[in-house]
């Protein structure tokens, strides 16, 4: 009769038992032997199945690298290829191409872009201070502890506005759409 693994430790701490209350230690050293020697091919069985399924995520893990290097080269493309239509369309002074499958417009950004040209040219009305320190430790000239960044959605309000901000200049990109 063939046990299952958990009936083979259940049976085993039986046995072990039986033993220490006596009885014939010859006897009950061999049953525990047997039961011993039962559940071995099954716990390397087991262990063979663990090294299956480490193999099994090994090789998942590598595939998933694979595909996002493959879907990383996917994206490229299709940023480079939708460059290479806008620029062309641009230069050709086209704002829309269609055939009966698909439609391809060149249309502006919804917002201009910033680059800062002159961080010290523009007004503190466009920087926005933060200071990281515990309380107890503020000193008290704070200004030398204040970390800036540019308020860049307040430049843009202000372009849209039509007010001029010294130091960044403004450009509306275009993108294509394909419908």
């Amino acid at each position: 009769m063939t046990l299952h693994l958990y009936e083979i430790g259940d049976a085993y701490q039986q046995f072990r038992a039986l033993a220490e209350e006596g009885g014939d230690k010859e006897s009950w050293a061999q049953a525990l032997a047997d039961l011993r020697d039962e559940a071995q091919p099954k716990l390397l069985s087991l262990a063979r199945l663990i090294r299956e399924q480490q193999a099994i995520q090994k090789t998942l893990a590598d595939e998933l690298g694979r595909l996002g290097r493959r879907q990383q080269l996917a994206s490229l493309a299709e940023e480079r290829l939708k460059r290479y239509i806008r620029t062309s369309m641009e230069d050709l002074e086209l704002n829309k191409v269609s055939d009966s499958l698909l439609s391809v417009t060149l249309q502006a950004n919804s917002g201009p872009n910033t680059e800062i040209v002159d961080p010290a040219a523009i007004p503190p009305a466009f920087v926005i201070g933060s200071l990281r320190l515990p309380l107890p430790q503020w000193p008290a000239d704070l200004l030398d502890q204040v970390r800036t960044e540019f308020d860049r959605d307040a430049m843009i309000d202000a372009y849209r506005r039509g007010d001029a901000v010294p130091g960044v200049e403004f450009s509306v990109g275009r993108h294509i759409r394909i419908r």
